[in-house]
């Protein structure tokens, strides 16, 4: 699970940074390592999550749909440590 939260997030920052090569400075990890998760990811859904062209990338319908689930998620899966701190004050 922890695993698939964190190719979640390393698509989002490839959304967010605009590149494989900022996502990979900003998570701190190598371009390959960022590259692998999302061919993992599209492997898995069995669809291009972006577009790559000469000037850059751009998301495919695909992509920009998952990059909408993919925040909810991310969000939700933020919300768990307090729902787990308010049931102890209970």
């Amino acid at each position: 699970m922890a695993k698939d939260l964190r190719k979640l997030e390393t698509f989002c920052a490839i959304v967010e940074q605009g590149s494989f090569r900022k996502a990979s400075e900003v998570l701190n990890l190598s371009q390959p390592s960022v590259s692998q998760y999302i061919a993992t990811l599209e492997r898995h859904y069995n669809v291009s999550l972006f577009r790559r062209n000469g000037r850059g990338i751009s998301l495919t319908p695909q992509g920009r749909a998952l990059h909408t689930l993919a925040q909810e998620i991310l969000q939700l899966s933020d919300l768990i440590p307090r729902h787990f701190s308010e049931m102890e004050t209970l």
